[in-house]
């Protein structure tokens, strides 16, 4: 190949498979809630890139929305999840115990009120609504709103 013919070789977008604005506006109930550990790069309100810190959370996921086709021919359930932070609360005598903030700011506490509920287990089986959001690279993801 000459060095013009390397010059035309074009630059093009994948062709993605996955259309996640067809499940836009989708309402589909909680199936499952659950504490989890994730890592966050805020520590103690401050954000460092360099450390992160494990900190609870509630990882809330929802019913199959669809079956996904894998490369190996098998399909995969489509599960959207959200992940909210619990807080932890010192005790007197120096133990942490896990709580849910109600400060403005908090978004389980948001999400468990607009669903009408006071525990985390009440939200299995209450319907949600899918959104779509999009990066600034135009990637498309699902979101329970």
């Amino acid at each position: 190949m000459t060095n013009n013919e390397l010059d035309n070789i074009e630059a093009v977008e994948p062709k993605s498979s996955f259309d996640a604005t067809k499940y836009e506006g989708r309402r589909v109930k909680i199936e499952k809630v659950e504490k989890i550990e994730k890592q966050s790069h805020w520590i103690n309100g401050s954000y460092d890139a360099n450390k992160t810190v494990t900190i609870p959370a509630i990882e809330i996921s929802t019913e199959p929305l669809d079956e996904l086709p894998q490369a190996d021919g098998t399909t995969k359930p489509l599960i959207v999840t959200r992940r909210l932070n619990l807080q932890e609360q010192v005790q007197p005598d120096g133990t942490k115990k896990l709580v849910i903030s109600k400060n403005p700011k908090a978004a389980l506490w948001a999400f468990m009120r607009k669903l009408g509920v006071t525990k985390i287990n009440d939200m299995v089986g209450k319907i949600v609504t899918i959104i779509t959001e999009v990066d600034d690279d135009g990637t498309s993801w699902l979101r329970i709103a």
